[in-house]
């Protein structure tokens, strides 16, 4: 709705300013960069969906990069909402959705006239909606009027107050509320006839409040539990209380993290000789989870066991067992303890989700045999219908791949892929799950292997931005240096820059290094020598450019003189001054091999006196070898020989001896 609307806000902002009698040219003249900057990240997506992120996304730039990003995200998104329900609702006229049937009809204004009944029904058609201010003015009205309630009514209103009905201190400002706040202090500064005035304080001030519409939502203090909320006071209030009225406000103050008081409504419950409910029995679990140091965890867990099989009403479910398996497990109690609680979930016909083999593996702390045991269970199911039935089904698939990471295990980790690409939804962090998948890969196959299911991964469920993603590409260069493959380096380079990655010392430093160990033939030097060039000169457009050291220009200089460009090879050397930086060895060595290689005399001589200036020098057998392939004079080689010798008498090393 927000990106259909957002045209349609402007030109009723337009249509606002022609009513209000401004002449169209200072219209056209406004700049609506502002209000445009404000709404631009309301057109932004948001889908884990691989096939609309590579199909729709027009901009990879745009996606969120973290949870931040991804709450600034909903945020603006909520902003371009408002503003959609506020064109609807108020510009009407303006509009060709006029002519046909609305979208969505509770976005426009109700038909003046017709007020809800006052009836037990209405109050419970309220209750389905989650309605709490309309909750409150029906039971109200109906306590007035001395209508009886049903029990169960309360309860339903209790146990949505628990959850829902927590009052904040602040509430987030609304599109509709900020811009009639902008018309009326706009009307109210501005002086009559000053309608450039009046323009550009209306504009600004829009830009301004849609911008921080919603950052007080930021730093909002937190809701927390009290006796004075809403749940406590209904509580209080109700005449008639059962073990579903204790249970429902047990669950409340355990959701808010008010384990003691959850504890104090229990012993209560118990003192009225009241049954609790399964939800008020989770409820307590989880508080043990969280509450209980992991030592005394199950042994506080015990008495509220007993306590359940003395009430026949609570039948245990999958969240309880999940809970128990988890508990134990943080209790280091033995496989055995697990295993029965195993066998008690299948004798209350509950099948296992996820988060029981989550559960599973975690006790038997990655054993190759459980693993394998689960894949095997999970490929011959029905997999493809199961649905997510507990929040820790979420965790399966990546811890599932952790251990196989663990285990060095590539046919495990292909397997747990294939399942996990059938059924994304069960896939809870994409980085970490897809990183985990490509190490284990990178470490056991070939370069070719790695490259088909990169390919598949990205962009399909994966979409690099920014620094997110180098780990990833440094373990695949690294596997295409282990096997001399610069095809596959040529491809993560063309990666690198498809995405926009921003380059820093780590991501060169792979780079080069791959590409140092990558030449094993003339076709694979040009490669690298292509690659390293485009590296070279791309670390120092970025806004961060990286320090150029002498490794990078020694690499250069080296690429360069295999392949046979040898002035360019150079050309890098003449550099050294700019970049404040030394030639090493590499650099020396290269040079000098390829001025010998292409016998020209000048350029020996110069990287001889270079190599002497570094503090190395040639032996006599050296020279004489040099001599017969460059043909010196008898002058130039003394020179050169007694530069080397005064270098050798002054402490210098050995160049031969370190040559590569």
């Amino acid at each position: 709705i927000a990106s259909a609307f957002l045209a349609p806000a402007f030109l009723e902002i337009t249509k606002f300013l022609i009513q209000r009698h401004f002449s169209l040219h200072r219209i056209i003249l406004l700049n609506f960069s502002k209000v445009l900057e404000a709404l631009s990240s309301t057109l932004v997506m948001e889908s884990k969906h691989a096939e609309l992120l590579h199909e729709y996304i027009l901009d990879l730039q745009l996606l969120p990069l973290d949870d931040k990003d991804m709450m600034d995200f909903k945020n603006a998104r909520k902003a371009g909402e408002d503003a959609a329900a506020y064109v609807i609702q108020r510009c009407r006229k303006y509009l060709p959705l006029r002519l046909m049937n609305p979208y969505n009809p509770n976005l426009l204004p109700r038909e003046p006239g017709k007020r809800a009944r006052t009836s037990i029904a209405s109050l419970r058609r309220f209750i389905l909606d989650e309605n709490v201010p309309r909750i409150r003015k029906m039971y109200r009205r109906l306590r007035k009027n001395g209508v009886e309630i049903p029990l169960a009514v309360q309860n339903e209103i209790l146990e949505l107050y628990a959850f829902k009905g927590l009052e904040s201190s602040r509430k987030t400002p609304d599109f509709v509320s900020v811009m009639e706040q902008v018309k009326e202090d706009n009307g109210n500064n501005a002086k009559v006839g000053d309608e450039d005035k009046k323009v550009n304080n209306f504009m600004e001030g829009l830009a301004k409040q849609l911008t921080s519409m919603h950052s007080d939502a930021k730093v909002m203090k937190p809701i927390t539990w009290s006796k004075s909320n809403m749940a406590e006071i209904f509580f209080s209030e109700m005449k008639q209380k059962d073990g579903v009225s204790y249970s429902a406000i047990i669950a409340g103050a355990v959701k808010f993290k008010e384990y003691k008081r959850a504890w104090e409504l229990f012993k209560e419950m118990r003192q009225n000789n009241l049954q609790g409910t399964t939800a008020a029995y989770n409820a307590l679990l989880h508080s043990i989870l969280y509450e209980v140091a992991p030592p005394k965890r199950w042994s506080a867990t015990e008495p509220l066991l007993h306590h359940m099989q003395d009430e026949p009403a609570v039948s245990p479910d999958l969240t309880m067992f999940v809970t128990l398996m988890k508990l134990a497990i943080h209790s280091n109690q033995s496989k055995a303890t697990v295993a029965q609680i195993v066998r008690e979930m299948k004798s209350n016909n509950i099948e296992p989700s996820l988060a029981v083999f989550e559960s599973l593996l975690k006790a038997s702390r990655g054993e190759s045999a459980v693993a394998y045991e689960i894949i095997d269970t999970l490929e011959n199911s029905n997999f493809k219908k199961w649905k997510l039935q507990h929040p820790d089904d979420l965790k399966f698939m990546n811890t599932m791949m952790q251990t196989a990471t663990q285990l060095d295990d590539t046919s495990l980790a292909v397997r747990i892929y294939k399942l996990a690409d059938d059924n994304w939804q069960f896939v809870k962090n994409d980085k970490e799950f897809l990183s985990n998948f490509l190490g284990n890969l990178c470490k056991n196959s070939e370069p070719q292997n790695v490259w088909s299911y990169y390919e598949d991964i990205v962009p399909k469920h994966l979409v690099f931005r920014g620094h997110n993603g180098l780990n990833i590409i440094s373990m695949i260069l690294r596997n295409a240096q282990r096997f001399s493959e610069p095809k596959y380096v040529m491809n993560m380079w063309n990666e690198i820059k498809k995405y926009k990655m921003v380059l820093n010392d780590k991501m060169c430093n792979i780079l080069f290094s791959v590409l140092r160990m990558s030449v094993k033939d003339h076709k694979s030097a040009l490669t690298c020598k292509h690659v390293g060039t485009e590296c070279f000169y791309a670390m120092q457009r970025v806004y961060n450019p990286v320090t150029v050291s002498s490794f990078y220009l020694g690499e250069m200089i080296r690429l360069h003189v295999i392949c046979g460009e040898f002035d360019e090879a150079w050309k890098f050397a003449n550099e050294r001054a700019k970049y404040k930086v030394q030639l090493n060895f590499v650099a020396l060595q290269s040079l000098l091999i390829g001025s010998i290689a292409v016998a020209d005399p000048q350029a020996t001589k110069k990287i001889c006196r270079i190599i002497s200036a570094a503090g190395y020098y040639l032996p006599d057998t050296a020279l004489s070898k040099m001599q017969k392939q460059v043909n010196f004079s008898d002058t130039d080689l003394e020179d050169i020989k007694s530069l080397f010798d005064l270098t050798e008498e002054n402490g210098g090393a050995d160049f031969t001896k370190n040559q590569q």
